[in-house]
């Protein structure tokens, strides 16, 4: 059986009046905008600061400094020594969201789709050793 995805929706990134100029109705817009714009050079956009490892591509080593933080903050919590150890679960949980967010985005990219059934195979497979540890000790 396949995997089932999900496919992205076509979007137009151009500004309304630009779209309206493609499409030739140039009676509503005003003359500068219905003559096409000269293309202005610009800079390359700044990409993240990121770096490679093997496996990992786009891996950020500073969520994981973020994530320590986060971690240490419950724990701080648990010892009574830092009151709202909601925090840390708040911060690990965006970080977490953000991180699966890119993940799904980048196989869209990729691939042109999302398959759900990998992604939660993979997601079974990297978790399901630890809970098991959890669970024996």
């Amino acid at each position: 059986m396949a995997p089932r995805t999900v496919s992205p929706r076509p979007v137009d990134h151009r500004p309304a009046a630009a779209s309206a100029a493609a499409s030739g109705s140039s009676a509503a817009l005003p003359r500068t905008l219905a003559e096409p714009a000269a293309e202005v050079p610009s800079a390359p956009a700044p990409g993240p600061i990121e770096t490679s490892r093997p496996g990992r591509p786009g891996y950020i080593p500073a969520l994981d400094g973020l994530r320590a933080v986060a971690v240490l903050a419950v724990v701080a919590y648990h010892l009574d020594e830092l009151p709202g150890g909601f925090f840390g679960v708040d911060v690990f949980f965006v970080i977490s969201g953000f991180l699966i967010t890119r993940l799904l985005l980048s196989e869209r990219e990729r691939n042109g789709g999302i398959a759900l059934g990998s992604f939660w195979i993979r997601r079974f497979k990297r978790l399901v050793p630890a809970l098991f540890v959890v669970l024996v000790a």
